[in-house]
């Protein structure tokens, strides 16, 4: 860990581990002429000081005079910046103080998506531009709750991050904005007390890796599968074909922040009996499939779902299974407060795979279901992404006529081309 002197403005090389001495660090968003680990290495004071991002480091340094240092991490070294954003989270806990400048902001407006910074923390102090002191965590703390919907218990210190569900936590970041795509997942990475290699250049696949590693070390939370896009059905974001069960960004989780595990899963797992006994009974990875065991409502239960083809105007009927995520809604007021069951729709799409679309289904109530009936009807279902389209002549479809839904619909043919009869 590098830290600033904030008498000589010298860098200083520290082992983490090995430092004792109180430090601040600084939470901040990137702007025109930041200045960075190189420039402190071969700018004169004139030039450094001249950087219109050296002016927030120059009042974070006569504010933390009394408590010590500031962190400076090497943008240029991929190695240490690996380092450095595993281990961001920890730093932040290590901190005397953390001031969190807020330059791009209205004095008295916390914005939507910084609330990670305020989880770590044993004090933040807040500024606005022109180092305008606002108030500390302390002062603001109610508003930061309704800002950030961190739950008081989490964002206070009261309760562990750790037993906060994997979608609440996800919920958190659902706002959130990172200049990089590749930062919208390893900014997480200490949330999630995970790890993994920084790969920049890779894009959305980040954070289907960070999915993937959340889901190894948290493999009885379905609240990881609950993504969901809300508002009406709209073709400029539909995609061909299904998705699988992981999200495309944390922007898929601001809906479920109230969902949390099934209090009777590890029961669940436990007892299922499905598998070969080399197998696991929990989610697992198998390629670019998810395979899991989950309640699967019986025959005369089965639905019909629709599926939406973007550029064809068109809807399909579809048979699917209605699968029980085992996942309670903790907003509901059955069963002392929490409530309301999670249903999965699936769609197969042939050799045993299923896939699924944005929707899950959410109860008011929550149904009672015993152990033993639940492990009766459980199957094993590979959950996976279907890309191509998947429409032959002879299918029933419904003609769109809008952008979006209306009772303007009719029932047609699909005769195999780009049109409906």
């Amino acid at each position: 860990m590098r830290l600033i002197n904030v008498k000589t403005r010298k860098i200083h090389d520290f082992t983490t581990d090995a430092h004792t001495e109180p430090y601040a660090i600084l939470s901040h968003t990137w702007g025109d002429e930041e200045v960075s680990f190189e420039d402190f290495q071969t700018l004169s004071p004139e030039a450094l000081s001249s950087k219109k991002g050296y002016t927030k480091i120059d009042y974070c340094c006569k504010q933390a005079e009394k408590d010590g240092y500031i962190c400076c991490i090497d943008k240029r070294s991929n190695t240490e910046l690996s380092e450095a954003i595993n281990s961001m989270f920890r730093w932040y806990q290590q901190a005397a103080v953390c001031y969190a400048y807020l330059i791009d902001v209205d004095p008295y407006e916390i914005p939507e998506g910084r609330g990670l910074e305020l989880l770590a923390p044993r004090e933040i102090i807040f500024y606005v531009s022109g180092w305008t002191v606002i108030g500390s965590r302390t002062e603001l703390f109610w508003p930061l709750v309704k800002i950030t919907r961190i739950p008081s218990n989490y964002l206070c210190g009261e309760d562990r991050l750790a037993s906060a569900s994997v979608g609440m936590r996800m919920s958190w970041a659902s706002k959130r904005r990172t200049t990089r795509v590749e930062d919208m997942a390893y900014c997480l990475l200490s949330i999630f007390d995970v790890n993994m290699p920084l790969l920049y250049g890779e894009g959305k696949r980040a954070f289907r890796r960070l999915q993937e590693e959340i889901l190894k070390s948290n493999p009885m939370d379905h609240t990881l599968f609950c993504i969901v896009e809300t508002g009406p059905w709209n073709e400029d974001y539909a995609e061909y074909g299904l998705r699988g069960l992981f999200a495309d960004s944390p922007r898929d989780f601001r809906c479920v922040n109230a969902m949390v595990p099934w209090r009777s899963t590890e029961a669940f797992y436990n007892s299922v009996q499905l598998a070969p006994s080399t197998a696991a009974p929990y989610p697992t990875l198998s390629g670019p499939s998810v395979v899991l065991a989950l309640h699967v409502a019986s025959s005369h239960n089965a639905a019909l779902g629709t599926f939406h083809w973007q550029q064809l105007k068109i809807t399909q009927p579809r048979p699917m299974k209605l699968a029980l995520l085992l996942v309670e809604n903790s907003r509901l007021p059955q069963s002392g407060g929490r409530g309301g069951n999670v249903i999965l729709p699936l769609y197969p799409w042939g050799h045993g795979r299923y896939g699924r679309t944005e929707e899950i289904f959410i109860s008011r109530t929550q149904s009672t279901f015993d152990l033993g009936s639940l492990l009766k009807m459980t199957q094993f279902l590979r959950v996976e992404p279907r890309v191509e389209p998947d429409l032959r002549p002879g299918d029933f479809v419904v003609r769109r006529w809008g952008k979006t839904w209306s009772l303007e619909t009719q029932l047609v043919t699909y005769n195999g081309s780009a049109t409906a009869e």
